[in-house]
């Protein structure tokens, strides 16, 4: 019985709140808005945090899926496994149920058209069992087939159609016609969506082929990492690796969760994305609580008459908590409709680097985050002003008045809390503009660093690629290609607006993966470690073309280019690392059991990344013309200097390429300056989130300090009548208002920036030249802050000393 009365005490107060709002539509406008964009925000944030961050893989026993690599004891650095190491890690590993690899590279598909560049992966049979996925047409693998594959979602939809007559069709690849035996599903999850699927071979024919083997398996239960990886070690020391892995004899396996490769940048910067939209929340939460608290002033008299009538405290501060829980579902409800379409945008505009933020989507884990999250806020922002109003002495209320039993009720009271509530929103706003700044402080900081390049707008980059043909030693077999190479520069040079042109290993700004622990002959070279040095092949013509300028020494002759001799350049920040005050010229190098190479010049240190200032690069001369890992040949990329904009040469470049070989496919064609521009993206995409957050903040308090001050200028509307009535000038009557504004703004912005000095440590990761106590964001965010508060005081405050003082004395 006492149970059933509960409820319906309960269906009352809801009936009544629903009543209340409904009658105060402005209110419950302004505080649903509010508070829906603040929640959507949240949700879009924690969808991209659980994405990347939380969410289980949807596989059984996910907790026990891990990654099988090869870890760089001094750099960190991980690569994945030669054929052979793989193979002898499938047949002899005890500590997984089960070990499946899969092989990535780029292919061709020719077609009417021409060919073009694809995706192509090669998995193990139970690659797709392991997953739990099955074909959504067609069939897997089996042990005869030969010559078969099986499209990605993507290709099949994009060039077939969607067609389910698609299996049994040939297509031609690079490396001849294959039947189409199925159609792969549209999320793997585990790794990107290729185009085209085929059987991996890991037999010894495979062991030479220059490439690596993803691995990927399921611990027994009971196993741990490290006992894993001890049993992967012993596994490594007693397999062979070819010649060209021999690098990979000094690295260690390591087990890794699926969770552990995510970029650390991208971790640091989801997470104090996510900091941000909630204090972005908390801010709403705070002005909601002021309309509350406002609107609660009104209310007094009906509050007194419900407590004569019987209710008890209890029962009235459960009343307006059922409203404020209302006003929360309701906010939850518009930030879902928020949510859908804020995680359809940040997934169009996310950067490259926040790859996983392209599959964004509200599931249930959201779904109850965001419900846990609207009661929470519900409570949050109603339950203090519901102490505050419900605080009161009934007689003396219902006479008129408003007699307290507590300084928080009265009119002087809630002054108070409504100027406290102020000031925390103040200080809230504060370490968002400063985080802020920080921000695009750094973002600036890297977009001013030199990048080593002269006019890198006047640099085209093109990637070209052709099928293999032969195997990577047969000279024979490379003959062609080099012909192809030769007759690409000679007629991109006679290219009118061409000022040079030259073929590099791969395009600036060069982030290829450390080359393995750099050896000086004769000493051990301390501080030359793994990770901070890349190993890069470059023609003759590279330094002058890129405008890289030699420090001393010489470059490539031609025919160290074509022979490949055992030579190198290093550059100038690596040459003072080995040989600080003397020359390198002379001394000889070599990666792990590479041949010697001698020094024969030192260029200028030009860095990978304005966030990677110390890392450094040794060039080689390289014969153009080499087989590659991933199925194509090509001789890197094209680099082209242009006597202005390299934009303008990208189709008469291609169109040069083609005409020596009409087979090729023209990969990209891009200037160095967007691609210079690109690897800003990520830390761009932060500072604009950032700035966005900041920018909301702030617009909020801004609006409940114009709020809080316009309320009190109508509560002293009588009074400042009779000052102005009595003599007090206009500017002093303003000044009055304002000063009673600015006051708990700028005891929020004193307490912001203390909370600020403490907070700017989370952000020292995402710095790139500014230090996280940088004065000038400190600054800024002052005077932005006491700007954007002057402007919401001074409004009311014009507004007041326009009433004529005699019609406000009238009509009290």
């Amino acid at each position: 019985m006492e149970g059933r009365t509960m409820f319906e005490t309960l269906l009352q107060d809801l009936r009544y709140a629903v009543r209340t709002l409904r009658a105060r539509p402005g209110f419950t406008l302004i505080a649903v808005v509010t508070l829906g964009l603040g929640l959507g925000a949240s949700l879009v944030m924690f969808s991209a945090v659980n994405r990347v961050l939380l969410e289980p893989l949807p596989f059984r026993d996910g907790d026990r899926i891990v990654f099988a690599r090869l870890q760089e004891p001094t750099a960190g650095a991980t690569v994945n496994p030669s054929a052979a190491l793989a193979r002898a890690w499938l047949n002899d590993a005890r500590s997984f149920e089960a070990l499946e690899a899969i092989a990535t590279r780029r292919g061709l598909l020719r077609g009417p058209d021409g060919a073009q560049v694809i995706s192509r992966s090669e998995i193990t049979p139970g690659f797709l069992a392991f997953l739990g996925l099955t074909p959504v047409l067609g069939r897997m693998f089996s042990a005869e087939d030969d010559a078969v594959v099986l499209l990605g979602h993507g290709l099949w939809r994009r060039e077939f159609g969607g067609s389910r007559d698609v299996i049994g069709q040939t297509i031609e690849l690079d490396d001849g016609a294959h039947t189409i035996i199925g159609v792969m599903p549209q999320r793997l999850d585990l790794y990107e969506a290729s185009d085209v699927w085929g059987p991996l071979g890991l037999d010894a024919a495979s062991d030479t082929t220059p490439r690596s083997i993803g691995v990927v398996g399921r611990l027994r239960p009971g196993v741990t990492r490290a006992a894993a990886e001890h049993e992967l070690q012993e596994i490594a020391a007693r397999t062979p690796q070819p010649p060209i892995f021999a690098f990979l004899s000094n690295l260690t396996p390591r087990i890794e969760r699926p969770r552990d490769v995510v970029d650390d940048d991208v971790r640091a910067a989801l997470l104090v994305l996510f900091a941000a939209v909630g204090l972005v929340l908390l801010i709403a939460c705070v002005n909601v609580a002021q309309l509350l608290l406002a609107r609660g002033a009104g209310r007094g008299r009906e509050l007194a008459i419900r407590a004569a009538l019987g209710a008890g405290r209890r029962r009235l501060i459960r009343q307006l908590l059922v409203e404020s829980l209302l006003l929360a579902l309701a906010g939850g409800a518009l930030g879902l409709f928020v949510a859908w379409w804020g995680v359809d945008a940040l997934a169009r505009l996310r950067p490259q680097t926040f790859a996983d933020l392209g599959r964004l989507g509200i599931d249930a884990r959201v779904l109850a985050f965001g419900l846990a999250l609207s009661t929470g806020t519900g409570v949050l922002f109603g339950l203090f002003p519901a102490l505050a109003v419900t605080d009161l002495r009934i007689a003396d209320t219902l006479r008129g008045g408003w007699a307290v039993h507590g300084a928080a009720s009265g009119p002087r009271g809630r002054g108070r809390a409504r100027s406290g509530l102020i000031a925390a929103e103040m200080a809230l706003s504060v370490v968002l503009l400063v985080s802020a700044g920080l921000l695009v402080r750094s973002l600036l900081e890297m977009q001013r660093a030199e990048s080593g390049f002269h006019r890198p707008e006047e640099l085209l980059v093109v990637r070209v690629a052709l099928p293999v043909v032969g195997s990577a030693p047969d000279p024979n077999a490379l003959a062609p290609y080099m012909t192809f190479a030769d007759q690409v520069l000679a007629r991109v040079r006679a290219l009118p607006g061409v000022a040079g042109a030259t073929w590099a290993e791969d395009a600036p700004p060069f982030y290829s993966l450390p080359n393995g622990r750099l050896e000086v002959d004769g000493s051990d070279a301390p501080g030359a470690a793994a990770g901070t040095i890349t190993l890069e092949g470059v023609g003759a013509e590279h330094f002058a073309v890129l405008g890289i300028p030699l420090v001393e020494g010489r470059t490539f002759t031609e025919q160290e280019v074509r022979s490949g001799a055992p030579v190198v350049v290093i550059d100038s920040r690596l040459a003072q690392r080995l040989a600080p005050g003397r020359s390198t010229l002379g001394l000889r190098l070599r990666f792990g059991d590479e041949p010697w190479r001698t020094v024969v010049g030192v260029a200028r240190h030009v860095p990978v990344s304005p966030a990677m200032p110390d890392h450094s690069k040794v060039y080689e001369p390289q014969a153009v013309g080499l087989a590659t890992s991933d199925g194509l040949w090509h001789p890197g990329v094209l680099i082209v200097r242009a006597r202005g904009d390299a934009a303008a040469l990208a189709s008469l470049v291609r169109d040069a390429i083609r005409e020596v070989d009409g087979d090729v496919s023209v990969r990209e064609a891009t200037t160095l300056d967007a691609i210079l521009a690109a690897t800003l993206s990520g830390r761009r995409f932060n500072a604009r989130l950032l700035t966005l957050f900041a920018i909301i903040a702030l617009a909020l308090s801004a609006v409940g300090l114009f709020g809080v001050v316009s309320h009190a200028v109508q509560q002293r509307t009588r009074e400042i009548g009779v000052r102005m009535a009595l003599g007090a000038r206009p500017v002093d009557v303003r000044a009055l208002v304002v000063r009673q504004g600015m006051v708990p703004a700028l005891i929020g912005l004193c307490a912001g920036l203390v909370a600020s000095a403490a907070a700017v440590r989370l952000l020292r990761g995402l710095l790139y030249g500014v230090q996280p106590w940088d004065p000038a964001a400190f600054l800024a965010a002052a005077v932005v802050l006491t700007g954007t508060a002057l402007a919401a005081c001074y409004a009311p405050a014009r507004r007041v000393t326009r009433v004529d003082p005699a019609i406000v004395l009238r009509e009290e």
